[in-house]
């Protein structure tokens, strides 16, 4: 791990340490997303996020970003970098002035197979991050950009978080949870989508 106020950055081995907390404010109020740090130098940092977080954002709407630091959270203010509603990837840059854990992005080429052990980190209902153990079910069950579906429901907040796979790599954005009872499901954007936003 790269202590903070390094002058160098490391891969970080704890996925958990490089996952975020986003509001979004406006006059109706907070909507809470999660995100995953992908980038860090001095001066600039990218979180990963889904896109329809911003789908409503207006030039009254305020973006912040919490970054944990064990028990101690530090709050950003974050600039939409750009994001895809189709494909539902966002990104966000901060202005932190020093190296924060990252999570390394999966080569376009990694591929996830059905019933792979992956999981999935997110603030649901705006808490803390927490990381959940899930399986790949289905491969690109929708029509459009890459995506793929995993066992859990994700809950409200969830949205943004990263989906890693057994090596800590980011595979994926949460973007939907599927309730009907039949499914039991979560959805996630896929590498290749991610790529074709970067």
């Amino acid at each position: 791990a790269t202590p903070r106020g390094g002058t160098e950055q490391i891969a970080r081995i704890d996925p958990l340490a490089s996952s975020t907390r986003i509001h979004i404010k406006d006059g109706q109020g907070v909507n809470y997303g999660s995100g995953t740090i992908i980038d860090s130098r001095p001066g600039r940092t990218v979180v990963l996020t889904c896109g329809h977080i911003f789908r409503d954002l207006s030039d009254e709407s305020s973006v912040e970003v919490d970054v944990f630091n064990g028990d101690q959270v530090e709050t950003y203010v974050g600039k939409v970098l750009r994001f895809d509603l189709e494909s539902d990837v966002g990104l966000i840059t901060i202005a932190s002035d020093v190296f924060l854990s990252k999570s390394l992005l999966a080569a376009i080429d990694v591929r996830q197979l059905p019933n792979d052990r992956v999981f999935s980190i997110g603030c649901g209902g705006g808490d803390n991050p927490t990381r959940q153990d899930i399986r790949v079910t289905r491969l690109n069950p929708y029509l459009g950009p890459h995506n793929l579906e995993c066992t859990g429901v994700p809950i409200q907040g969830r949205s943004g978080g990263g989906l890693f796979n057994e090596k800590g790599e980011v595979i994926g954005v949460c973007f939907a949870a599927d309730p009907d009872p039949n499914r039991q499901c979560g959805l996630y954007a896929g590498l290749k989508a991610i790529h074709a936003l970067l």
